[in-house]
């Protein structure tokens, strides 16, 4: 589907670390709404249901009670209309939470900046060429940065970035085609 490619790059390349939510493994991986809401291992602050017109009565039960736990429930695009496929009305899910139109500006303006990673040129303009994923590890964070689009043959141009992440940390680069792993100062 053409919107979910697109809301999956819209997240990638404006740095958002994220994960896709299977409705068919979350009574397995998730027995009620907490805020986080835990799945599995992980835990999240912010849920994002990209226009979907149908819901499982599980998934429904768990977003409902996140979103009363006081987790961010956003709704962008078309907002569900039935439950198992048959038409219910389901506007107590969308009171409380947040809806918005298909757009980058607005889905990113509704999940906040918290949660990415800003990536610029020296010039001050967006990088459109990097993807971000992030993973903490006890008290590490580890950022993996790479290429969104593929370089024309060897036209790989050099670009100097200037990375913005919120917290304070030690920087390490793990070079993964050289192998060196070296600490980078400021």
């Amino acid at each position: 589907d053409g919107n979910y490619k697109q809301t999956t790059e819209w997240l990638l390349k404006n740095g958002y670390d994220f994960d896709l939510i299977s409705e068919a493994l979350l009574p397995d991986l998730c027995s009620k709404g907490t805020n986080p809401l835990q799945v599995g291992k992980m835990a999240y602050e912010v849920v994002v249901v990209s226009d979907s017109m149908t819901l499982r009565p599980h998934t429904l039960k768990v977003l409902e009670d996140f979103k009363n736990a006081g987790g961010k429930l956003i709704f962008m695009g078309r907002t569900p209309e039935f439950e198992n496929a048959k038409r219910k009305d389901l506007s107590y899910l969308l009171t409380g939470a947040k809806v918005i139109k298909r757009s980058e500006d607005e889905m990113l303006n509704a999940i906040g900046s918290k949660y990415a990673v800003d990536i610029r040129l020296v010039s001050g303009e967006k990088s459109q060429n990097l993807m971000v994923t992030t993973r903490v590890d006890g008290d590490d964070k580890w950022l993996f940065f790479a290429r969104m689009n593929k370089p024309c043959k060897d036209d790989i141009n050099k670009e100097d970035l200037i990375f913005t992440v919120n917290g304070g940390y030690e920087v390490t680069l793990y070079d993964t085609l050289s192998g060196e792993i070296k600490p980078i100062s400021f």
